[in-house]
């Protein structure tokens, strides 16, 4: 029905913005990254990609910083038991890129560190969602940035289960990874990311 509005961003919400178009204000439902992604953006127009989730006793407007990030929601709700509130959560953890790599990868530990998703429903996903996400051409070739982030990437799911193996729980391994985030680098090994974590976790 909608594909996008251009608005005003009036206010930022937790996980939700208001825009207003044409004097009206649309509260729109997002990923917790995109109100990261739009912070500093209030005041200022701004164009957001929207889905209308028409139910029964409700009308709900998400919206979407690309096009892209918008098709992986409504494919994650083509899901049997991937509703709207778990699209999203998924979407604030992850970036369109590194779902679609955990999923064609067969790798479970990016996904089971969103909030509500354990190892069963991360397996569906991926069993689901393999063959889709083969298909799709939304990311980019590689460059020295993203391969820099895959490096990354690929450092954080190691030090997920070295820490699990450890005894720590998903919830503990994600605010630990998002605790030592800024420090990694391509560079940092292993033993250098395990020991952050481990100094990280005494701050709390």
């Amino acid at each position: 029905m909608y594909s996008y509005f251009k608005g005003i961003l009036i206010e930022i919400q937790s996980g939700a913005i208001v825009l207003e178009v044409n004097q009206i204000g649309y509260h729109l439902l997002t990923p917790q990254k995109n109100c990261e992604r739009f912070h500093g953006l209030v005041g200022q127009e701004i164009r957001v990609h929207v889905y209308l989730n028409v139910k029964e006793d409700s009308h709900t407007l998400f919206g979407f910083s690309s096009s892209e990030e918008k098709q992986i929601f409504l494919i994650l709700l083509g899901i049997n038991g991937v509703g709207p509130k778990l699209a999203l959560a998924i979407l604030s953890e992850l970036t369109t890129d590194q779902l679609i790599h955990a999923v064609v990868g067969q790798n479970i530990v990016p996904l089971v560190s969103v909030p509500g998703v354990g190892k069963k429903t991360a397996e569906r996903l991926i069993l689901e969602l393999r063959d889709t996400f083969s298909k799709l051409s939304i990311h980019s070739d590689p460059t020295s940035e993203s391969k820099a982030a895959s490096v990354s990437e690929k450092l954080s799911q190691e030090v997920s289960m070295a820490l699990s193996s450890l005894g720590y729980g998903a919830v503990d391994i994600r605010r630990l990874l998002q605790g030592i985030s800024g420090e990694l680098t391509p560079q940092s090994t292993l033993e250098q990311a395990i020991t952050l974590a481990l100094r990280y976790k005494g701050s709390f």
